[in-house]
């Protein structure tokens, strides 16, 4: 029961940071043609375009960190994690799922006080400051370190509703093909 509200949250989630990312991807796209049509066309370029564009572009991979860790399409190790048994599975993908926040829990607290110095700086010909478009950066790794904590939930509650198997002499598991993890 509660293994399925956390899969219908994080799905719901998962949606909203897709509509989010492809209305960022939209305005680029956008800028990027605006961009070509009055460079080439026009022989006078916007000025602006090439930095907000870049600035969007920051945004959409900052921001799909996440959801790359929501959605469950982030880079795993499933050739590997796939050889174990269910309950050894789920051990390996909690401890990379540690790792990969104590990872994003020092790039954050490294990014936010480079994001306050950098505010008011002025980006290029760009009206907003720089620490305006690196907030991106907080806001990718706190998200990831969110859903990797769900993401640890979700497979704590797996692995209770498993029966807590963690013998290797099972072997892997023979549902699986290709030796892919079921875990993520």
């Amino acid at each position: 029961m509660i293994l399925g509200k956390l899969r219908r949250f994080s799905k719901r989630l998962a949606d909203i940071e897709l509509s989010i990312l492809t209305a960022i991807f939209v305005v680029a796209f956008i800028v990027i043609i605006l961009q070509i049509v009055s460079r080439y066309f026009f022989r006078n370029p916007i000025i602006w375009t090439d930095e907000f564009s870049s600035a969007l572009q920051m945004f959409i991979g900052f921001v799909a960190i996440g959801y790359g860790i929501l959605s469950k399409t982030h880079i795993t190790t499933g050739g590997f994690v796939g050889k174990f048994p269910s309950g050894v599975k789920h051990l390996i993908t909690i401890l990379f799922d540690v790792i990969f926040i104590f990872v994003c829990y020092k790039l954050l607290t490294e990014v936010i006080p480079f994001v306050r110095t950098e505010w008011k700086i002025p980006f290029g010909t760009f009206a907003l400051g720089r620490g305006k478009m690196f907030i991106a950066v907080p806001i990718g790794y706190g998200t990831s370190i969110i859903y990797l904590l769900m993401e640890i939930i979700e497979h704590i509650l797996e692995w209770i509703s498993e029966g807590k198997d963690t013998s290797i002499s099972n072997g892997p598991d023979s549902s699986e093909e290709g030796g892919t993890s079921s875990c993520r």
